[in-house]
């Protein structure tokens, strides 16, 4: 009988419940908990063989091995043709062995009985004709394999060469004080392969660089993508391009000798280093920020902040766990099931962690242009009133020539209602199913027009619980009022762009309150609309923020040109509210 850790408690679908049931049919069950849980667990995760093992050695059983059959491998494989070190360096060839994951068979030792183990792709089996194996049987067997691993250098003085210790897969190079070309041959039984070394004056770094340097992962409760880092050497001709790779939290990342980093267990922050190998020391660092979220909630249910303050979190959305997005005065997180993510904007009172109450009026205004005081022009009660902020800028309740707001009155009141909304975290990209996305590090969707900016913004969701639209002028303007509440900018209205070029989204570093590119990037069309005249056929329409090609525009810019304008400047944001 299993332990209650087993993987058999642990199991819940039919997938791996048959799986389960096969290992059982072709192998002899054992009467070892521990032994038969840890095989047969990788027959959903298809841990390596070497981690299953080491796993049973800290279980405390005894392992033995002996080369599979020649036989049984069909090829072998080097991970380089060719290489270039420095004298007096080492480096390393990997071998892959075809037809098999591992080149031993391995034998467990079970109350004075050996067992055979042996992996195929990826799965590890218990052998049933080996259970009658003793000890002395094991020994004495000892037939050893003719396909045993053997490697030699075409000349031993300018480098030496040997499998790696314990490893069986890892060939090490040695180099000594000569410079020359040489050959390294690796043959397993009667497979051969050979990788050409060069051993030169070595050329050292002088600098490291990562691709990057500051990164955001989001996920479900795990992370919906890794994160390739790749280090950059100068000189660019540097002999050992090889670098030391360190997670400062492997709980909340790991990376492996790749350079790829992969999710750990919990939120938060961590820093990946990456370290040269040719003696420097020199490093550089990619500090990470990650995010994890709830499962996605089936139907909308308040969620109450540690700080007192409830939002609406829509049935279709997950809310973010972990401590950077998951408070309402920080920039409260959801995302859908494809990964597109909204702030909350609150309005009404606020509860501070000191005590205190702020309160955060729904309207349109404008912001001193020094100090970025805001100043309420409209109070989103009085939205069926035309109100023009000086000089030509209206919020209209009706289509007049232009695509204004979906339903005005029912963002205002459902907003005033469920005490916020919510507001795209990215300039919009563009999905591979032509649908408008809120997604980070994506290409940018710029180049479009007001209406179907307007259009792809409608029809974002369509749902129970959500109804989305294209930014108006109450959220955009509120949006910036919470903003330098709570990001410790309080003239972030007139914060300017920071990037000259155009960026995917999110990666400007215009970040507050966990939304980006308010005033960076790339203007954003919204529903307001301007009575200035244009010619014939084209209407007027508002668009806000700061771009990339415009210096001096700022984030609570707003100004108007033709809805048919198509400038590659031109992107927009969606928002949503809860029905």
């Amino acid at each position: 009988m299993l332990g209650d850790n087993s993987i058999f408690k642990q199991a819940s679908d039919a997938k791996i419940q048959t799986e389960l049931g096969k290992i059982e049919e072709r192998s002899q069950m054992i009467y070892s908990d521990k032994l038969m849980e840890i095989a047969s667990s990788n027959l959903s995760t298809k841990v390596e063989t070497s981690k299953v093992i080491e796993q049973l050695r800290n279980e405390g059983y005894t392992i033995e091995q002996r080369p599979v059959a020649e036989g049984d491998i069909t090829g072998i494989s080097l991970d380089k043709e060719s290489m270039v070190i420095g004298k007096n360096k080492t480096a390393e060839i990997k071998v892959t062995y075809e037809g098999v994951d591992d080149p031993f068979v391995y034998y467990v030792e079970v109350q004075g009985k050996y067992y055979q183990m042996h992996s195929n792709k990826g799965f590890i089996t218990i052998d049933r004709e080996a259970s009658n194996l003793t000890k002395s049987d094991f020994e004495n067997s000892g037939e050893e394999s003719t396909a045993n691993l053997t490697v030699t250098s075409s000349d031993e003085t300018v480098a030496t060469v040997r499998v790696k210790e314990g490893s069986n897969k890892v060939i090490e190079i040695a180099s000594t004080e000569k410079e020359a070309e040489i050959t390294i041959t690796v043959t397993y039984g009667s497979y051969t392969k050979e990788c050409k070394v060069k051993v030169i004056e070595p050329i050292l770094a002088t600098a490291i660089s990562l691709n990057k340097t500051a990164y955001t992962v989001t996920g479900g409760n795990s992370w919906t993508n890794d994160l390739q880092l790749v280090a950059t050497f100068e000189p660019s001709n540097v002999t050992e391009k090889e670098v030391i790779w360190k997670s400062s939290n492997p709980e909340i990342a790991i990376v492996d000798n790749t350079g790829l980093v992969k999710a750990g267990t919990k939120g938060g922050d961590v820093t990946i280093t990456a370290t040269t190998k040719d003696g420097t020391n020199l490093s550089a660092e990619c500090k990470i920020t990650t995010e994890l979220f709830s499962e996605i909630k089936t139907s909308t249910i308040p969620y109450t902040d540690s700080e007192g303050n409830t939002a609406q979190i829509p049935g279709g959305f997950a809310v973010g766990t972990s401590d950077n997005v998951n408070k309402v005065t920080g920039g409260l997180v959801i995302q859908d099931n494809e990964g597109n993510q909204f702030v909350w904007i609150p309005v009404g009172d606020i509860k501070n962690k000191d005590g205190s109450t702020t309160t955060i009026t729904l309207g349109r205004y404008t912001f001193d242009t020094t100090n970025g005081t805001p100043m309420l022009q409209q109070n989103a009660d009085n939205y069926t009133q035309t109100v023009t902020i000086s000089p030509f800028y209206q919020e209209l309740t009706r289509n007049s020539g232009n695509t204004a707001a979906k339903s005005l009155e029912e963002f205002i009141t459902k907003t005033k209602a469920n005490a916020g909304y919510y507001f795209a975290r990215y300039e919009a990209n563009k999905g591979t199913d032509g649908k408008v996305k809120s997604q980070y590090d994506k290409t940018v969707w710029g180049g479009i027009t007001q209406p179907n900016a307007a259009t792809n913004a409608k029809y974002m969701y369509s749902s129970n619980y959500v109804e989305s639209d294209l930014i108006n002028s109450y959220s955009w303007d509120t949006a910036i009022v919470f903003i330098q509440k709570y990001s410790g900018n309080s003239n972030y209205a007139n914060k300017a762009t920071v990037n000259a070029s155009q960026l995917n989204t999110g990666m400007s570093g215009d970040k507050v309150c966990n939304i980006h590119d308010m005033a960076s990037n790339c203007y954003e069309w919204s529903t307001e609309h301007s009575t200035n005249a244009y010619s014939s056929g084209s209407f007027p329409c508002v668009f806000r923020g700061g771009s990339y090609n415009s210096v001096g525009r700022t984030a609570s810019y707003r100004n108007h040109t033709t809805t048919k304008d198509d400038h590659a400047s031109f992107s927009f944001r969606p928002i949503c509210y809860v029905k």
